[in-house]
């Protein structure tokens, strides 16, 4: 599925039913966090925390504390992607995304593709990190599209 937004949008594609694809998210609010002390929760099983702005997995939380979660921050079920990628080393996790660039005239300026193969063990997307850990059968590669 191809959607125009960042993941600070996911919330209002989810209400909207663009993609089932779309994992269930919520943006962190007082009342969200009231909620979990109400009920006396103090961990967020199962859950995923990523601030909007940030990227690379940098700041993501899985399975945070309550008293970690940060208003304006999107909180979404934690996603388990499949090891459906055969390699040398063994299956691993492939990851694509495309992102778009607009040029502010309502047309694309250029766009970028990112792949990525991961091990399953690896729960953040962080390039560098991953890189750091030298895990055979794991790469990225970028490509940027310009018309």
């Amino acid at each position: 599925h191809f959607l125009y937004g960042t993941k600070g949008d996911l919330p209002r594609f989810k209400q909207k039913g663009l993609s089932e694809s779309i994992p269930n998210c919520e943006p962190v609010t007082e009342e969200l966090i009231r909620n979990f002390q109400d009920a006396h929760q103090d961990r967020v099983d199962g859950r995923v925390q990523k601030p909007i702005e940030g990227h690379g997995g940098k700041d993501v939380l899985e399975n945070p504390r309550v008293d970690e979660l940060e208003i304006g921050a999107l909180l979404q079920d934690v996603i388990v992607p499949a090891a459906c990628h055969p390699t040398l080393d063994g299956n691993m996790t492939p990851e694509v995304r495309v992102m778009a660039i607009p040029d502010g005239r309502g047309a694309l300026a250029c766009s970028s593709v990112f792949t990525r193969v991961k091990a399953p063990s690896e729960f953040r997307s962080n390039a560098g990190e991953i890189a750091r850990k030298n895990i055979p059968g794991t790469g990225e590669g970028y490509a940027l599209i310009v018309d």
